[in-house]
């Protein structure tokens, strides 16, 4: 009976490797992504970053030849994010047109082999 729970595991997580679809798996990343500068001039008044609100997108680092869709998750109004992601290493976009003004850091992040990992990212608007 446990064999065949392991196997039907295992055919789900075959199933869902390289479509893009979240992971079956505990482990992920989570934290907030902040937008900015906001404004030419950073005032001691006025904050210089926001709360980015858009898309992720989480493209895993591979040296073989297997591919991997990439995963996508919608930051919250305030932010904040969630993702499950396998174990790995990935590289970090928005969901925006690649251009100057949405890039992301840290660029690439690595995912634990166990739980959570808090990760904080900001998104670079370009203004100077």
């Amino acid at each position: 009976m446990k064999l065949l729970a392991l196997l039907a595991a295992g055919l789900t997580l075959a199933a869902t490797a390289g479509t893009g679809a979240q992971p079956v798996t505990d482990t992920g990343l989570t934290g907030k992504v902040l937008r900015g500068p906001t404004t030419p001039v950073c005032r001691a008044d006025k904050p210089c970053y926001a709360p980015f609100k858009g898309t992720l997108v989480f493209t895993r680092v591979t040296t073989g030849v297997a591919s991997f869709a990439p995963v996508r998750t919608q930051t919250e109004a305030n932010g904040n994010y969630k993702v499950l992601l396998d174990p790995a290493r990935y590289r970090v976009a928005t969901g925006a047109r690649a251009r100057f003004g949405n890039l992301v850091q840290p660029a690439v992040v690595t995912v634990p082999k166990s739980g959570l990992r808090r990760v904080n990212f900001v998104v670079d608007t370009g203004i100077r």
